[in-house]
């Protein structure tokens, strides 16, 4: 493969990595420790996530199995969730599993939603084995992830720079929706681009990535994001990356239109029960504050619960202001397996995610 062709392929990794992610950390997750698998489900309306503040705990953390080495650099991914205490991260790599050097340290909030944390590792030498894994810490202590090896391409990429980028005014503002707009020159290699946006200046949430390509033009970019809060400021800024850098632009805001959602209804995931081999029963607690809600549960292998297995829905709709218990049975399931689970409930305020519960089949 061609060193251009290489390039070519970072873009393609990354993009396959985190389609679909544009909407799946609006997901009330948090786990500490494993590796599930780094697939995300996207969700649609305005979400709120409802984490109870005693949650908070080590920082859950995944590295990517897949890194995209060039020349001499690396793009390697992962995801950290907070668990609701401030938080950084950063990836040790080195030669032969010493793991001697240290990527830029960086902040993934306090927040209980599950990040994507890709990286760019420079200075390597060319076709040569590496060993990586994505680390983390808040005050709750360190965690490590899973260690995997990429090895660097043997031929040099060809001449470029950083990308050069601008974050310019969001459109289409709606209730729940935006449109985030922005500029980006490859400068002559693969580019890859991406929006952050949140309530605070410290975002929290990331839109799907777009390929820019590898022209030396500025070119408009554009990609909506979803699963917004009603009558909300939120803060937002472009980055881009290619195989000379990552680059951050200013920092825009655009608010919501109104009126606030005030009568969510409030959920609460409880333990299963009847567990079996292949069927289990699971339960949770609700208040739909006399507004019409419909509820489900949605299970899966992973403790992120970024691939969802199934979806089971009732069939009757909770309206009045008393807290109901729900179950609902769940068949079909791999025996002596751990399954997570959450409740789920809607209105037309919006989307409220529980906490995540697991049990094992026998």
């Amino acid at each position: 493969m061609n060193s251009r062709n290489g390039l070519l392929a970072i873009v393609v990794v990354l993009v396959l990595l985190f389609i679909g992610y544009m909407f799946w950390n609006s997901s009330g997750m948090s786990f500490t420790g494993g590796e599930p698998a780094a697939t995300s489900t996207p969700t649609g309306g305005s979400v709120v996530t409802v984490v109870p503040a005693d949650r908070a705990g080590l920082p859950g953390i995944q590295t990517g199995s897949l890194a995209v080495p060039s020349h001499t650099s690396a793009v390697v991914t992962g995801y950290v969730a907070p668990n609701g205490a401030v938080t950084t991260y950063w990836y040790d790599y080195g030669v032969s599993n010493s793991l001697t050097s240290r990527s830029e340290i960086k902040s993934a909030g306090a927040g209980f939603v599950t990040l994507a944390t890709p990286a760019f590792l420079s200075g390597l030498a060319a076709n040569t084995t590496y060993s990586y894994r994505l680390s983390a810490q808040n005050s709750f202590g360190p965690v490590q992830g899973a260690t995997y090896t990429f090895t660097t391409a043997a031929n040099p990429p060809p001449a470029g720079s950083t990308p050069t980028i601008s974050t310019n005014a969001a459109t289409n503002v709606a209730r729940g929706t935006a449109t985030l707009n922005g500029h980006v020159d490859p400068n002559n290699a693969q580019t890859t681009y991406w929006f952050e946006y949140g309530p605070t200046q410290s975002f929290g949430s990331a839109s799907a990535f777009g390929a820019a390509g590898s022209g030396t033009d500025s070119t408009a970019v554009a990609i909506p994001v979803g699963s917004l809060n009603a009558h909300t400021t939120y803060y937002y800024r472009l980055n881009a990356q290619n195989n000379y850098g990552t680059v951050s632009g200013a920092v825009q805001s655009f608010t919501t239109l109104g009126p606030a959602a005030t009568d969510l209804p409030t959920v609460t995931t409880s333990a299963a029960t009847n567990v079996a081999t292949s069927s289990v029963t699971l339960n949770g607690r609700i208040n739909p504050h006399n507004i019409a809600s419909t509820y489900w549960f949605e299970y899966s292998t992973s403790p992120l619960l970024t691939t969802i297995l199934g979806t089971v829905s009732a069939t009757q709709t909770l309206q009045a202001e008393v807290t109901t218990n729900v179950s609902i049975g769940v068949g079909g399931l791999s025996g002596n397996t751990k399954f997570y689970y959450r409740l789920v409930a809607r209105n037309p305020q919006g989307t409220v995610v529980g906490e995540t519960v697991s049990f094992t089949t026998r």
